[in-house]
């Protein structure tokens, strides 16, 4: 019976550590961005686009690499946490090689000005973008407001570094909704109740594309237990998309029908519940769509890969070349040393 009677309090010992063990599972956390006046922060982003398109039969390829390096600073608090924030695009390199293009690169810490219809388009926007500072504000839960962009910046990218319709399609240009929206993303959406293992939340966007209609854009958010990064316990939220289309009414003689065929995403985001900041970030999408376009049938197969990380960039572009100094440019003084030496 004595022997009984310990087997029985062991096994209730077992059960009560269990329950112990279930609540620390289950209890709920407030996920909140925390901000502080005069607070600084590097963040790092990478966005790697690979699309193959077949148009009529016709295969290509376009590649487009982007990194942003960017610094965020608080200039402002208010008594419900939302912050006014200035982002400043530090360092910008952009790579885009399609065969209509061929290999176009810049780096504004290596600025050399191109020629050609392509820099014409493009050149103007990617000087415009670095030095300037964006203001916007955003609350303790991730809600972006208010992005203004200076008046500078608008102008290029008005003056014709923007893409609509088919362009925005096949090679995603510059406008000022698509840079509002790439500021946008960068910021994790939390949820306004406390969360546990399990729980989900949601944020939809919606994208113009001119005549092609509108895509919407639905990431599911879950929130995946805590894991340990660099000695912090961070809380792991895993990530998935899924897009729609929908097509624009018809205007004049522009005629033009797109089906997602398929569609694949995944990703997660590491948030640092103490500090309350995104710590990394990794999102990668793969869609493909078919269509037809004013008569012309085309299929495009689209991956984009987007990182982001407290930090700096690594250099993704080779460092330019530097030109030799001609022998008849060099001053006369150099000519005779090298006279009498020989």
């Amino acid at each position: 019976m004595k022997n009984m009677a310990i087997v029985a309090k062991s096994i209730g010992l077992v059960l009560m550590a269990l329950a112990c063990l279930g609540t620390t599972q289950v209890r709920a956390e407030k996920l909140t961005w925390k901000f502080k006046k005069g607070d600084k922060a590097q963040y790092a982003s990478l966005n790697k686009m690979e699309m193959a398109i077949d148009a009529g039969g016709v295969e290509f390829t376009l590649e487009l690499d982007q990194a942003l390096d960017t610094t965020w600073e608080v200039m402002a608090v208010g008594s419900d946490g939302t912050a006014e924030i200035t982002q400043t695009i530090d360092r910008l390199q952009f790579k885009l090689n399609s065969p209509f293009t061929g290999e176009f690169t810049y780096d504004s810490k290596n600025p050399v000005p191109g020629e050609g219809q392509i820099w014409d388009r493009l050149g103007p926007v990617l000087e415009s973008l670095t030095g300037q500072k964006v203001m916007l504000k955003i609350t303790a839960q991730g809600e972006v407001k208010d992005i203004t962009l200076p008046e500078k910046l608008v102008e290029s990218l008005n003056a014709g570094g923007g893409g609509d319709g088919p362009s925005r399609m096949f090679g995603a240009g510059f406008t000022e909704e698509t840079v509002k929206e790439m500021i946008n993303d960068g910021v994790l959406p939390l949820p306004a109740d406390a969360v546990k293992d399990g729980d989900t939340w949601e944020k939809v966007k919606e994208m113009k594309l001119g005549p092609i209609g509108s895509q919407k854009t639905k990431t599911t958010y879950k929130l995946a237990g805590m894991t340990d990064k660099d000695g912090k316990q961070v809380a792991n939220i895993e990530v998935a998309t899924e897009v729609t289309m929908e097509a624009a009414e018809a205007e004049g003689d522009t005629e033009v029908e797109v089906e997602l065929t398929e569609q694949e995403a995944s990703g997660n985001v590491l948030f640092d519940p103490a500090t309350g900041r995104t710590v990394e970030a990794t999102t990668k999408q793969m869609v493909t769509m078919e269509g037809d376009f004013q008569g012309n049938e085309f299929i495009q197969e689209r991956t984009i890969t987007v990182t982001l990380k407290q930090g700096v960039n690594a250099d993704i572009l080779p460092a330019p070349e530097k030109k030799e100094e001609a022998a008849d440019d060099k001053p006369e003084g150099d000519k005779e040393e090298k006279k009498e030496d020989k």
